[in-house]
């Protein structure tokens, strides 16, 4: 499991890269790629999940954008990357925490 930590008020793009066991990366050519963000009940915290923008489909890297919004709130959530492809198959590829700390600038 990864952890993401943040701090109130932050805003920046994420960026990761996909791979296979072997370390090859992931293509991305006709996905969607989804980052949820919920609390420990299971709750989303924006209704709906973040899309990403893909940004080298052959070589599986891709962002989402987070803005201060949605660091708003200190504490501790949890993060899912889903990616859903035209033909059908819907994969989860990473999972982890996401800490928001408070910030003295906010």
């Amino acid at each position: 499991m990864s952890k993401i930590e943040l701090y109130q008020g932050d805003e920046f793009n994420l960026e990761f890269q996909l791979r296979d066991d072997s370390g090859n990366p992931t293509n991305l050519s006709s996905a969607t790629v989804k980052f949820y963000i919920e609390d420990k009940d299971g709750n989303s915290l924006f209704g709906t999940p973040l899309l990403c923008t893909v940004l080298d489909e052959s070589n599986g890297r891709f962002f989402v954008r987070i803005t201060s919004t949605q660091t708003a709130q200190v504490g501790k959530y949890y993060y899912e990357i889903v990616v859903e492809y035209e033909y059908g198959d819907i994969i989860t590829v990473d999972k982890g925490e996401l800490i928001v700390y408070e910030s003295a600038k906010v």
